[in-house]
């Protein structure tokens, strides 16, 4: 039995799709027409500007391209699980916006007490009754991190190994707090 796609299926196709890059020598597509309202009028609105809502790819790095201010060593180690960790944060259970809340404070009294390496465990989430995976928390993270005022204290983000909470957790390279 297939379902209509709701309101939350069609947001997230369209974050999806607006990652994709066509393949080499291939036209880009055009934009998805907007809606005529019954008056006739074409008009498109602009999402909210929510702080806690995802724009762009997520800001987990290709374990080939470190980012800028951070060396490759760094990079591998921070990927490996063998730099030690500052300090942790557990956001299990909590809403969306108290788990946006909860992280942003965390990594900015983490910066300010001169850490370097934190962990984030977001969990896997639970499963939907229709087999989708239903972890907000653990796919909305990476964006959280990418944004401001998160994105000018992060150096680097990677997944964290299995003993740290695999799949669940990412580790979060913090840039030095200047005086």
């Amino acid at each position: 039995m297939k379902r209509k796609p709701g309101p939350g299926d069609m947001e997230l196709w369209s974050r999806m799709a607006q990652s994709v890059r066509p393949l080499p020598g291939r036209p880009v597509p055009p934009a998805p027409r907007t809606r005529k309202p019954v008056g006739g009028a074409e008009t498109v609105e602009p999402p909210e500007a929510d702080a806690s809502a995802p724009s762009g790819p997520p800001a987990l790095r290709s374990p080939a391209a470190p980012g800028p201010g951070i060396d490759k060593r760094t990079a591998r180690r921070i990927r490996r699980g063998v730099l030690p960790i500052d300090g942790k944060i557990d956001l299990h259970g909590l809403t969306r916006e108290e788990a946006y809340r909860r992280l942003t404070g965390f990594i900015a009294e983490s910066q300010a007490a001169g850490r370097r390496l934190v962990l984030v465990v977001t969990g896997k989430g639970r499963r939907s009754e229709d087999g989708m995976a239903a972890g907000v928390i653990r796919r909305e993270t990476p964006f959280w991190l990418a944004r401001p005022p998160n994105a000018a204290r992060v150096l680097e983000t990677a997944p964290a190994q299995p003993r740290h909470g695999g799949d669940g957790a990412l580790y979060v390279y913090l840039r030095k707090q200047r005086p």
